[in-house]
């Protein structure tokens, strides 16, 4: 009431020139409101689509992990190692097998065995390590015979512990027996534990093939 007042006591020109400067000034700010809108929309709509890239990108990244982790397990479920596992429902046992496994290989490398004797197994998360001990006599032709017809077994074997005592008098050409003792471990695989099977390792296949 004071500036209506106020203006109502201005002269006529002066009233009119305020009112030029008022419509302008109005305009402005209703412009100014309207691109303030504006602006708040396209800022929510850059917020909103740069939230939907990340969880884009999150989604590619988590299928490219399934796809990584799918591919490594079918080369753990198709391992030309699985067959070379002694198996848990071995007739007499697989710690006994593996000892008849090492007494043909020490035989066909035509080896003094002086004594063969099992090791305790242990048991491992997927396996049960068994080993034996062997105690023989053997040149060093014979000790490589029997290293590389073991590094190919059917089985898997593995060399834990190699000793090897030569005498202290012999000559550059001499072939002198060797005192060996060697212990020699295999692994049964656990009941119920191995590769995918009912085609598992197909969908694993398929999954990993696809885009």
């Amino acid at each position: 009431m004071r500036l209506a007042h106020a203006c109502s006591q201005l002269p006529g020109a002066l009233r009119r020139g305020v009112a030029l400067i008022a419509v302008p000034l109005g305009i402005i700010f209703v412009a100014y409101a309207a691109f303030s809108l504006v602006r708040l929309a396209y800022d929510a709509q850059q917020d909103w689509r740069s939230h939907a890239s990340r969880m884009l990108a999150q989604t590619k990244s988590a299928a490219q992990v399934q796809v990584h982790l799918d591919q490594q397990l079918l080369v753990v479920n198709t391992s030309a190692l699985w067959p070379k596992l002694y198996g848990s429902s071995t007739s007499g046992g697989s710690a006994a097998l593996l000892q008849s496994d090492v007494s043909n290989l020490l035989g066909s490398a035509q080896v003094s065995v002086q004594s063969l004797a099992p090791i305790p197994s242990t048991p491992m998360a997927e396996f049960t390590q068994i080993g034996v001990r062997l105690t023989a006599s053997m040149r060093i032709d014979q000790l490589k015979s029997f290293l590389a017809a073991a590094t190919i077994h059917t089985h898997y074997l593995r060399v834990g512990q190699l000793t090897v005592v030569s005498p202290q008098m012999q000559t550059a050409a001499d072939n002198p027996p060797l005192a060996v003792t060697m212990d020699v471990y295999g692994y049964e695989l656990a009941a119920n534990r191995g590769p995918a099977v009912n085609g598992s390792a197909a969908t694993v296949a398929q999954r990993s093939a696809a885009p």
